[in-house]
């Protein structure tokens, strides 16, 4: 006999019984043989200790107001998991109780029927001869409509049905795909503004009117704004649908509370025990603008400095570019003489779409003084003043900017020392980045090259 699937999500519910009395016992399962044992357990509600905690007693145990529901758990988990004639017997005691599970025969998928103009194949879980898991159905559904959102489809048009033939022990599945025109986006609406004006929005936003849609920019859009670090929350919704245009519509609440401070002692191996603060001021003047101070102390060396950050200083039509400064003082010993540092760097930095491009000028004053008992020799000591413009170039094709599981990162700096005076020479000095992130199951690894002239 024919009939449809029906697929039902499994959940785990603690229900209350009135006044009865809650406690932990021993819980054992057994006889299982294809299903693994955490994943029902998972399912029950079994819980056994962190592998934190290595000394406690590794024994899983159950809650005891959730053994009423425990038939009707296993039989929703077994049968989503492609067992519908699964037998359990279930014995308890005070302090124990032992699952027997009997899998019996599993439904296997006969065929896999394929209609698409959008290729699917490799996105499908199930393949003919496998167990019938409703987990790896309806995550195949899940997966082809993200990877049709991330390519720019959202008026496709998705048929998914399982048929199973409990007599047979068969299923056969069916995906059918109509993948449809092309999305754009549409207008931009913005809410929740009060500091902060919307051209500084809309500097972070890759996406404009008549763009091609996709979920990969509607995640830069969201990195992008909590890196302005202004934001409580950040709420963009691309749910709304006209034709095969999506307007974007963003909920922002600004900071409210803009002071973040943080402090740190550690030990370096040159400078010694060393204390460090930094004072930050998010949103500050209101524009998403950024004060931060940055101290630090050792015995050795001892920074202060003072940045600030400006998004959307210049804009023309849809091109904005931020501005920062940052100026300082440090005082570093040597072990034959000390060097003080003036130092201020200004840059205009543009973002577009993976380039981050930044070109600036920097001053230092450098002041040598011998230490006591050393000689050193006249021309190595006094002032010496840098003056250098910089460009800086970083492309970042990394999946996620905090978490990155794939992807790679490049990044070039080029800077160009200008003589001072008649005896000073210029120089140039070349840096290169490359680093190569790859994941394999929950490991995530990352080679990282570097040279410099």
């Amino acid at each position: 006999m024919w009939q449809r699937l029906v697929i039902v999500g499994v959940t785990s519910a603690t229900l209350l019984y009135g006044e009865e009395e809650s406690k932990l016992i021993n819980a054992f399962i057994q006889g299982n043989k294809i299903v693994e044992t955490s994943a029902i357990e998972n399912a029950l509600e079994i819980k056994r200790p962190k592998m934190l905690f290595f000394w406690r007693d590794k024994t899983p145990t159950i809650n005891t107001k959730l053994i009423k529901i425990i038939p009707v758990s296993l039989e929703s988990f077994f049968r989503s998991e492609g067992f519908y004639e699964a037998r359990f017997e279930i014995v308890q005691n005070d302090q124990n109780i032992t699952i027997t599970i009997e899998e019996n025969r599993p439904v296997k998928v006969k065929t896999v029927e394929v209609d698409s103009d959008f290729p699917i194949e490799e996105l499908i879980r199930l393949k003919p001869k496998d167990i019938f898991r409703a987990s790896n159905f309806t995550q195949t559904k899940a997966d082809i409509i993200a990877q049709l959102l991330l390519k720019g489809y959202c008026s496709y048009d998705l048929d998914t049905k399982a048929y199973v033939d409990l007599e047979a022990y068969s299923a056969e599945v069916v995906y059918k795909l109509k993948k449809g025109d092309k999305c754009t986006f549409g207008d931009t609406n913005i809410k929740g503004l009060e500091t902060i004006k919307p051209k500084v929005i809309h500097s972070r936003l890759q996406a404009r009117k008549g763009s091609r849609f996709g979920t990969m920019q509607v995640h830069e859009m969201y990195e992008r704004l909590n890196q302005l670090d202004a934001f409580d929350n950040i709420v963009i919704r691309v749910d709304r649908k006209f034709f095969n245009e999506i307007p974007i519509d963003i909920t922002l609440k600004e900071i409210t509370k803009p002071y973040y401070f943080s402090g740190g002692i550690g030990y370096d191996t040159y400078v010694g025990p060393r204390v460090q603060a930094q004072l930050t001021k998010r949103n500050f003047l209101g524009n998403a603008q950024k004060l931060i101070l940055t101290t630090s102390y050792s015995p050795k060396e001892q920074v202060v400095d003072i940045e600030f950050f400006k998004p959307a200083f210049l804009n023309w039509r849809h091109y904005f570019v931020d501005f920062g400064i940052k100026g300082g003082y440090s005082n570093l010993d040597f072990k034959e003489f000390t060097e003080e540092k003036l130092y201020v760097k200004g840059f205009l930095s543009y973002l577009y779409r993976r380039w981050d491009l930044q070109a600036g000028l920097g001053w230092e004053k450098l002041t040598i003084t011998p230490q006591t008992g050393h000689t050193i020799p006249p021309q190595r000591l006094g002032d010496f003043t840098l003056l250098y413009p910089y460009f800086q170039a970083i492309y970042d094709a990394r999946d996620d900017k905090l978490n990155p599981r794939f992807g790679y990162y490049l990044a070039g700096y080029l800077e160009y020392g200008l003589p001072c005076n008649t005896d000073a020479s210029d120089y140039v000095k070349m840096l290169f980045e490359a680093r190569r992130i790859y994941s394999f199951q929950a490991w995530t690894f990352s080679t990282v090259g570097k040279i410099g002239v």
